[in-house]
Order: C-alpha cells, then structure tokens, then sequence
C-alpha cells in the first residue's frame, strides 16, 4: 500500500498473527494523541490511522454512508447486577438523522453469490461493490465459513462439501440471518429489560427529539438512554390524513391524554386549539420518563409531554 492508501499488490496466505501490544480503543487513542510519545508503537498507530482516514473518506466520496442506531448501554452494579447509570451515546442532530435514514434502507443480509446477479451485490452502506466477513473467526459463524472458503480458493484445504451444494449454501445463509434477528432481537430485549429497571426507581425529566407524529401523539426519541417510544396527546386514533381535533379528556396507559390538540399527519404538525404550542417532526421536547403497570405484573416504559409553556 502507498502513502496515499492505494493497494499496490495483494497476497493471501495462511499466517500467523504476532501481536506487538494488546490495547483497548481509549488506549490507542490516547497514545495517538499524546504528542510526546514517538515509539515505533504509536508511529504505526497513527500511520495506520492515518491511511484509514484516506481510506475512509474514498469511501464517503463514492457515496457510502454514515449508518446509526440508538443504542445505549448500562453499568451494571457486580453484585446486584442491576444497571448503575446510563452510558450516554452520541445525542447531536446528525446522528438523529443518520438513524431516520437508515430505516428506510433494507437490511443487510448473507447470501451465496450464486442466488443474486451481481448488480445485487452491492453494499449500500459502504458503496462497494462486494463485501463480506473476513474477520476474526471467533465472532461470527459467517466468518468461519469465509475462512474455509477462501483456505479452499488458495489451495490450503479441500472446498467443504456443504459449499458445493446451493440449496444447502442457501440455507446456511438463511439461518445465518434467522440468527442474526435474534440476536438483535436478544440484544434489545436485553436492553429493554434493564431501562424497565433503571427507571422503575428513578423517574426523570429528559431531552427528546420529535421523529414521527401520529394521530393521537407523537414518537420521541430520548438520545440520552436510548429511549423511542409514545407520547399520547389523544384517547383515540382519528381518521387518517386529516387535520383533527378531539375535544375530550381522558386517560390512556397512565398518559394523561389531552384533548386541546389538532394533528396533521400529512404535515407531520400537532397544534393546541389555542395556537399557543405546535410541534413537528424533529422538534425539541422534554419529556417525563417513569415506569407504569396498567396490568398487574406488566411494567411498561411511559413518556409524557412536560408542560412547556
């Protein structure tokens, strides 16, 4: 590879890795930063830095994109192992957007070559035109089965019978992305779990963004903790399309659902009948995080508007 990142000569080999140290993310960086540190270590950390920085905005100029999730994460007490504090992900507008875009895009998915034509091949995050797995064979069993492909392809070892068969290729990737799912699913039921947890003892006050308005409310994202969920404004769902406006007050799943409203969903606006408030689509509220139990023994997360006048 030169100095500017473009890759003179490929080899691909079986080998083995001497590690020269072994350094979490916090490490590395602040050994890059640090000025005054200048051995061979941190040279090659920010060389290497260096040419991911190349490497990456290449990608970003072909049009790759900056995907995100809002995920957060807890410290868990050792003993209780109930969760301490929230660990905060990043809460700027940006990563906002970033997370409304890459809903609307599909997701990614195993497959064998031979089941798409190559146009399908593409991967939209990273605007490549073919990508897959080739890391360490320890985190994913997709990973495995790349490794002894590409043994096969070099001559290492024989090409594994499954991999000769399609409709047996095809599904080991099908169950691969059923595993997958769940995982991600396992992942944030975990998380939901622990938020029930965390706040069933601390209610709070927090900062959200507005994402979508519904008929009887709207959907808040808390950056902060992670948080996406309803806040109701109306008992009832109104015929849709239309601008609304209910004249009732009622109470709806602990929310205390207003009636002084009028919603656009076409516009994406929710509106007091007095002309007072009016929200849209990523507006800043604040909103008040506690756990209910509108049925014994089903603890759910509520979000309700605070009064903002």
């Amino acid at each position: 590879m030169t100095p500017e990142a473009e890759i003179v000569a490929v080899r691909f080999t079986k080998s083995i890795i001497k590690s020269a140290a072994a350094l979490s993310y916090v490490e590395a960086q602040a050994r890059m930063d640090d000025e005054r540190m200048l051995d061979d270590l941190t040279r090659d950390l920010r060389n290497l830095n260096r040419l991911a920085k190349v490497m990456r905005q290449r990608r970003i100029d072909r049009g790759a994109l900056t995907l995100a999730s809002p995920e957060v994460k807890f410290e868990i007490d050792t003993e209780t192992h109930d969760p301490l504090d929230a660990v905060s992900p990043d809460p700027y507008f940006n990563k906002l957007i970033r997370i409304l875009t890459t809903r609307c895009m599909t997701q990614a998915v195993y497959f064998p070559s031979g089941q798409l034509a190559p146009p399908e091949y593409h991967h939209y995050g990273l605007a490549a035109p073919i990508y897959t797995h080739i890391t360490s064979p320890i985190r994913r069993y997709a990973d495995v089965v790349v490794h002894r492909l590409l043994a096969a392809a070099i001559g290492l070892t024989p090409l594994p019978d499954q991999t000769k068969d399609k409709n047996a290729l095809t599904a080991l990737t099908d169950n691969l992305n059923y595993r997958n799912r769940n995982a991600q699913m396992a992942g944030r039921a975990s998380v939901e779990l622990h938020t029930l947890i965390f706040f069933r003892t601390r209610p709070t006050d927090a900062e959200g963004r507005i994402v979508m308005v519904r008929s009887n409310g709207l959907i808040v994202f808390v950056p902060k903790y992670g948080i996406e969920g309803p806040v109701y404004l109306m008992p009832k769902e109104p015929p849709k399309g239309k601008a609304v406006a209910i004249a009732a007050a009622s109470k709806l799943d602990g929310n205390v659902a207003s009636s002084d409203w009028v919603v656009d969903e076409k516009t994406q606006t929710v509106e007091s009948k007095d002309g007072k408030r009016r929200f849209k689509v990523l507006d800043t509220v604040t909103v008040h995080i506690e756990v209910i139990e509108p049925q014994p023994n089903r603890p759910k997360l509520s979000l309700t508007l605070v009064n903002q006048c």
